[in-house]
């Protein structure tokens, strides 16, 4: 059974639309209208184009799954997987360190007897266009049905995925499996707090992720960090009136002893405690507390979290959003 482009669309979880490519199908997590807003940027452009929080997700009888996939420029970043889950259990991880060398291949996996429920989980750094995906043996495919609720994820590189090899332990991905909810990811790599940034989405949003701030204190003033955090809360609330709002001040960092322009660590976090408090439905968490003060758990030893750390940092914060769901 080769699944139709309609059947895909009807499975995916974590895309605005989709587009009709030579390469295949390619599923978007901003609307046009949204990635709009970086078409002057070139690099965060290419980084809204990856599919970070994209997952397929499906019922079925078959023996195998097959498809043949083609990676294109979404990051700073060469590798790209995907993970496939049966039954909520990791179960393959296949695609490339280097996209650059090997643009396009084939996944494949064999499945077990019976019915069974699949996520098929996309790479978060790059594009990512699928093709000819076949279920040899099916006697039925159906989509899973879709949560009742559904996040929405506002952040910089380590909510977009950097440098989770395995998609399925970033922090959209992992975390709505945990909460059993919809996602969301509308994380760009090295952005900052910017009130255009909110609204447009086609579904709302039950919870908000907000998790910004690294980025700004290494790269913006003072001032500048809190006109733009207050608007950026500010258009939260008129866009998502009655929505809360849980805000993730950053993590820990290598560098975090240094004094920037705008001052120390500590007084960027409590700028943006000062200006998510404008909100009236905010929950704020001190992201130091999440996870180990050591380089081991960065994939730089510095910034980014590895696989392990994305692990540690999810497990955390789930215990702290599924009060909230």
């Amino acid at each position: 059974m080769i699944l139709t482009d309609e059947q895909l669309n009807s499975m995916v979880r974590g895309s605005a639309w989709s587009e009709i490519s030579s390469k295949g199908l390619i599923f978007h997590r901003f609307t046009k209208e949204q990635a709009s807003i970086y078409s002057e940027n070139e690099t965060f452009f290419a980084k809204a184009g990856a599919t970070s929080g994209i997952s397929l997700m499906l019922e079925t009888d078959a023996r195998s799954l097959a498809f043949e996939w083609s990676f294109y420029h979404g990051s700073t970043r060469k590798f790209s997987w995907f993970d496939l889950l049966l039954d909520g259990t990791l179960v393959s991880h296949q695609g490339t360190e280097d996209f650059t060398q090997e643009p396009d291949g084939r996944f494949f996996f064999e499945l077990p007897q019976g019915t069974h429920r699949l996520e098929i989980v996309f790479p978060c750094l790059t594009g990512t266009a699928v093709r000819n995906m076949e279920l040899e043996g099916a006697s039925f495919v159906r989509s899973v049905p879709k949560p009742g609720k559904n996040i929405l994820f506002l952040g910089d590189s380590i909510t977009q995925g950097y440098d989770a090899h395995y998609p399925s332990l970033a922090l959209p991905n992992l975390i709505s499996r945990s909460l059993g909810t919809g996602k969301l990811c509308r994380a760009i790599g090295g952005e900052i707090f910017n009130p255009q940034i909110p609204g447009g989405d086609l579904e709302q949003p039950s919870l908000i992720y907000s998790a910004y701030g690294t980025n700004d204190w290494s790269k913006c003033s003072a001032d500048e960090i809190m006109q733009n955090s207050e608007g950026y809360f500010k258009a939260l609330n008129k866009c998502y009136p009655g929505i809360p709002v849980f805000v993730l001040l950053p993590i820990w960092r290598k560098d975090i002893q240094e004094v920037k322009q705008s001052g120390a660590f500590a007084e960027q976090l409590e700028r943006i405690r000062t200006a998510a408090s404008c909100h009236p439905h905010v929950h704020i968490q001190d992201g130091r507390e999440l996870l180990p003060h050591l380089p081991e758990f960065f994939s730089d030893g510095r910034l980014h979290p590895n696989d392990q750390g994305f692990l540690i940092l999810g497990h955390a914060l789930e215990t702290r959003l599924r009060s909230l769901m």
